[in-house]
């Protein structure tokens, strides 16, 4: 016999006796809470947050406050886009201004953003993706909206700020 096959041999009472020793399983007491599974609700059927709140979480994280321009904004939101799009409210617009947009649409594709006459079509992140960087949408006065179209179901949040030059 090795000295292997001994240890072993040697080990089999002992892990005899412990087993013989833990007995069967306690039952629970009466008294006791028996834990109960909860099913969570569904997730969004196209990955694209659900709600208001959900939404709203997302464009934080898309357009953070604290990025570079962030604290010029003169407004921001988030929203879904319907089948019959979405609106942007620019406010009071007397000159040059600039819409910050980022998106998520269920399979990636891209949103097309209307200022004054013009489409400007903006990339989206697939759902659940990373935020992709945002696009910068210059519009010029009277314009008082943009108009947010989309081919599959989307999210978008944006950000208005005054236009002012690159590197001035």
């Amino acid at each position: 016999m090795t000295r292997r096959s001994r240890a072993i041999w040697a080990l089999l009472p002992a892990a005899a006796v412990l087993t013989a020793c833990a007995g069967p399983p306690a039952a629970p007491d009466a008294g006791s809470p028996t834990p109960s599974l909860t099913a969570s609700p569904p997730a969004s059927p196209t990955g694209l947050p659900a709600d208001a709140k959900e939404i709203a979480a997302w464009a934080a994280i898309a357009l953070p406050e604290d990025r570079p321009g962030g604290a010029g904004w003169s407004a921001q939101g988030s929203g879904r886009i319907g089948p019959d799009g979405a609106g942007i409210d620019l406010g009071d617009v007397t000159g040059r201004t600039e819409a910050v947009i980022a998106c998520q649409s269920a399979d990636g594709s891209p949103v097309s953003v209307q200022a004054g006459g013009e489409a400007v079509e903006v990339p989206c992140t697939p759902a659940g993706g990373a935020p992709v960087a945002a696009t910068a949408v210059v519009v010029d006065a009277p314009a008082t909206a943009l108009d947010v179209s989309a081919t599959a179901d989307a999210v978008f949040a944006y950000a208005i700020r005054p236009f002012t030059e690159p590197g001035s």
